[in-house]
């Protein structure tokens, strides 16, 4: 489903997706999110899987998103109409970029600003980790920010 597959053109989205998640992951995230009055810090760290490693070059995108925002249209081919969206990227920070192949686990971290206005239990906190060069996805991971603290792991990549 990240593109890197040319068989994805011909075929069918759930057969797609049951062979990518019949697959064995590439890496493992974990991400830990903690929150105070003034800002959002979300630390973690990827893994290759058993015995593999994880390509130079390799990208760590962390994302604050926003859920159940709507739009309302004045004008343009949506004029009168309110779009409702989800998973709005607010803010991106790059975490990580891998100088050279990684076969151990790597740490990252990336602090957010709290937004005004804030609706907690609306916002993510999305890690994807992906390549520099046509950003097919590798592993991606969210947190809901329902809490002061909150974490989260992949499956641990065999």
């Amino acid at each position: 489903m990240d593109g890197a597959d040319p068989r994805a053109k011909n075929e069918d989205v759930e057969t797609v997706l049951k062979r990518a998640l019949d697959s064995t992951p590439r890496a493992s995230l974990e991400l830990a999110v903690t929150l105070d009055e003034r800002k959002i810090t979300a630390k973690g760290s990827v893994a290759p899987p058993k015995d593999g490693s994880l390509s130079s070059g390799l990208e760590v995108e962390v994302l604050l998103v926003e859920d159940d925002l709507v739009t309302s249209c004045p004008k343009g081919e949506n004029a009168g109409k309110k779009l409702e969206e989800t998973a709005v990227v607010k803010e991106l920070r790059s975490a990580l970029t891998l100088s050279k192949e990684a076969r151990a686990k790597t740490d990252f971290s990336a602090t957010f600003p709290v937004p005004s206005p804030w609706k907690r239990e609306k916002h993510r906190v999305v890690v994807v980790l992906r390549e520099h060069e046509g950003g097919a996805v590798w592993q991606a991971l969210d947190v809901a920010l329902v809490a002061s603290a909150a974490t989260a792991k992949t499956p641990k990549a065999r």
